[in-house]
Parts: C-alpha cells; structure tokens; sequence
C-alpha cells in the first residue's frame, strides 16, 4: 500500500479518517481525499473495530490507502492519537467519516499559503446535515475564536505541522474537547496560526460531539477555565454567554434546542440562590461544573472534596479528600458532580453521618 499519490518535489501532507460503523457516510469522505490534486498524501484510516459493512469499504479502496487497521480504541481521540503514530507526513489533516473537502484543489491551496512560520493553516468549514440541502458557512474566527470558545475553527478545516502533533497529540483525559485543549496547548505556547479567507471543509453535524452536546460545552468550559486565554472574566466571555437562554433572541429561544443552555442556566441560578442564602459552604466534585460556578462566585466556598482530584482549582480553592470533611467547619455540602447525586449522598450519609438536610443538589432535569 503505497498512499494516494507520491512526489519528493512537494511536502507530504498526511490525512487522517477515524471511523466506527461508518457505512453509511465513509465513501464520499474517502473520494473526497483520493480525488484531491495535491501530488503527495499519505491516506490513513483508523477505524475502532466496526461490525457493519465499513471494513467493505475501507477494503475497496485499499490501494489508495498508506495504512489503515481496524481495532478497539478508547474513543476518538485515541484513534486520532493511533493515526500519529503511523503518519510520515510533514503537515496532517483530519477528515472523519461523513466529512469532506469542499473541492479538489483544497489541500493544494492550503500548502501554497504556508508560510516559513506556519505551524497551522486553517480556513472555514460548512456545516451540512443528513438528509437536507441545508448547508451554513462557518467562518473561521483564528486567534479570537481561541479566546472566546477555544476553537480556530473545526479540525476538518486544519492542516497542522506533523512534528507539532507528534509532540503534542490529543489527550485522552477529555472525551469530547480535546481539539479544544490541543488548540489551546498551542495557543499557551505562542505556536503560529494562519487564517485563510476560504471554506476548507464540509462537516456532518449530528456526531459523536453533537449527540453529547452538554458533556462536550462542560469540557470545553473547564477548558476555558484551566487555560485561560481570555483576559476578561469568564461571565463576561461570549462563549459563556450565549448559553444562557435568558440571554437568546426570542427567535432562537422559539426555535432551537436549547438543552444545554437551560440546563446552565438553571445551575447557576441555582447556584447563585445557595450562596445568597448560606455560608461556609463545600463542594463534592473538583470538576468541570465546580470550577465553572468558582469562576462566577467564589466568595462562600471554603474548600472542595475530592476522591481522586486534589490538584488546587484556578481560584485555589483547597481540595481535600473525603475523610477530612469531619475536620472542616462547613454548613453545607454542594453536590457539583451531576448525574450521581444520590449514590453520593447515601456514601455521606452512611460514611460520614451527615445530615441529608446539609446537602444541596442542583435540580437538573435531562429534558424540558
């Protein structure tokens, strides 16, 4: 298997496609690529160990292909960090089933705009939806979009220096924003973006990200809080601001799914109502959710309990383990872990002999 196409005259540009159950949609992401212009790629598939027919097709176009394996990885980002590890190229791209370059000069156009500094060219991507024409441009925002969520623009549209991901790759510690952590990696560590006028790429909405659209905004969130690559404060943050539905245009409160964003914003008035009407108050849980309501209001919260993370929190709340909680002068103890506040109230109360009265929980419905 030699790749698509091979020339020592141009830098080889390595793409990337990570599937699972990808039948459906895996097809028009590989033609895409193999019908590109660009005299020198290196195609590589990972796919996670897929029970449909997408082995059918991975096959059908194995000549085109550099590598490709079929095995159980740990979730996206595993495979993208698989991929790594095989690629040979100077520069990599990551075009996912379902995903496509938006015309056959792409990857051509984008290695005759790199500069001598470049370490990442990215341009606009549209996003498209299964079974309709629709098709919205999504412009590129560079560094700003950096600041604001985290994000240049999507990784379809990127073309990264390979020796950078190499040494960087994705971390496995987020499931669903480590594009976001691995973009602010860079921008930490004052790599070069370059921000191209063009549309890079169409991308399918409805993935893995969009299925799991809260877990995901609550990473990136986190993220935002760890890095800080904003110099406001976080309430002040478009980013932060646009999900919260009191803040949405009627129009978009009529018409779009705003799960996430009424789902934040009846944390946080929550959140604001414990700390208006208590004192010396503990979190249970060091995580994203945590470290969010600390950036909002801080001033009543005297520690956090944690049974694994004990690292300090960006306002260096002290964290303590669990054991501690009998040592510590608290009135009350926030739940900030969602999902399983039950099975942590029976373990305080049974464990540590506290009063459920001395608990709060946010009242979070999954659906509204």
């Amino acid at each position: 298997m030699n790749g698509i196409k091979m020339s020592t005259n141009n830098p080889k540009v390595t793409v990337v496609t990570v599937t699972y159950n990808a039948q459906k949609y895996l097809e028009q992401t590989i033609k895409s690529i193999i019908e590109q212009d660009y005299p020198n790629i290196e195609y590589i598939i990972i796919d996670g160990g897929s029970s449909d027919g997408t082995i059918d097709i991975i096959k059908k176009y194995e000549k085109y292909l550099s590598y490709w394996i079929s095995e159980p990885d740990s979730g996206i980002y595993d495979a993208m960090n698989k991929a790594i590890d095989a690629a040979t190229g100077e520069w990599i791209n990551f075009m996912n089933a379902g995903d496509s370059f938006v015309s056959k000069d792409t990857i051509s156009y984008l290695i005759n705009h790199l500069e001598e500094k470049t370490d990442l060219i990215t341009g606009d991507r549209y996003s498209v939806y299964e079974n309709s024409s629709k098709k919205v441009l999504n412009k590129a925002s560079g560094i700003k979009g950096i600041k604001e969520h985290g994000m240049p623009s999507g990784h379809q549209s990127m073309l990264i220096k390979f020796s950078l991901m190499k040494e960087y790759k994705y971390s496995l510690a987020y499931k669903y924003a480590s594009d976001h952590d691995l973009m602010l990696r860079f921008y930490r560590d004052n790599k070069n973006f370059k921000l191209i006028n063009r549309p890079i790429s169409n991308y399918l909405r409805g993935g893995y990200s969009d299925e799991n659209n809260i877990e995901a905004y609550l990473e990136i969130l986190f993220l935002m809080i760890k890095y800080k690559p904003y110099k406001t404060n976080l309430k002040e943050l478009a980013f932060f601001k646009k999900f919260f539905y009191y803040n949405q245009p009627k129009e978009i409160k009529e018409g779009n799914n705003l799960l996430f964003s009424k789902q934040l914003n009846k944390i946080t008035e929550q959140y604001l109502e414990f700390v208006e009407n208590n004192e010396n108050l503990l979190f249970y849980g060091n995580g994203t959710v945590s470290r969010m309501l600390l950036n909002i209001d801080s001033k009543k919260i005297i520690g956090i309990i944690d049974q694994n993370d004990l690292n300090q929190n960006s306002l260096s709340i002290p964290v303590y383990p669990p054991q501690c909680i009998q040592d510590i002068k608290y009135n009350k103890i926030i739940i900030t872990v969602l999902g399983r506040e039950k099975d942590i109230i029976e373990y305080l109360n049974k464990t540590f002999f506290i009063d459920v009265k001395n608990i709060l929980v946010f009242n979070v419905a999954k659906k509204y």
